[in-house]
């Protein structure tokens, strides 16, 4: 016992700790403090009840929590599509020339458009497709997720008579779709 008087101190100083026990050549010794008795003991396994409480209070103050985020967390994978099928992207369309082309022969390769816009001077045909592709997860503390959006556009120019004047097709592109292709 007097090796540990540094310990004996502590624990006389602290209320909670005024008995403790300590196992010396195999035979337990309980350590009364507030009166400066020891009592021995043989040596004992810990009982099974005692490994259960253990394992109990383990799993409940660290798998426990682990676990129960791990089951509150979510993935999130979505697309959408909005708009006109994008047409004007496939490689077996005929060419538009300007000067020839006229407004029925754009409506029937491309589909009636998004936007028809009557100008004074002209009539738009403005086609619009949308694509958005969005990611994330979801904790119980922290929320993520990632959206991507890609417009496709064309627009085509006509004169008062019906003759494509101008058209021009957005830099940004989402691939080409057939139509009755799910995506």
């Amino acid at each position: 016992f007097r090796r540990n008087t540094q310990l004996s101190v502590y624990l006389t100083t602290h209320p909670l700790f005024s008995r403790f026990r300590t196992m010396e050549k195999g035979v337990y010794f309980s350590y009364d403090l507030s009166c400066n008795s020891r009592r021995s003991a043989p040596a004992k396994r810990p009982s099974t009840a005692t490994s259960w409480m253990r394992f109990r209070a383990i799993f409940s103050m660290r798998i426990l929590p682990f676990l129960f985020l791990l089951f509150c967390t979510a993935c999130i994978s979505s697309t959408t599509k909005t708009g006109v099928v994008n047409v004007w992207r496939d490689a077996s369309l005929p060419a538009f020339e300007r000067g020839k082309t006229t407004q029925a022969e754009v409506a029937k390769a491309l589909g009636p458009p998004s936007q028809l816009v009557n100008l004074e001077e002209q009539v738009v045909f403005y086609y619009l497709n949308e694509s958005a592709k969005t990611r994330g997860f979801i904790l119980i503390v922290y929320n993520q997720t990632r959206e991507r959006i890609v417009y496709d556009r064309a627009i085509f120019f006509f004169d008062k008579r019906g003759i494509l004047q101008d058209f021009a097709l957005s830099i940004e592109e989402s691939p080409y779709e057939p139509p009755g292709k799910d995506g």
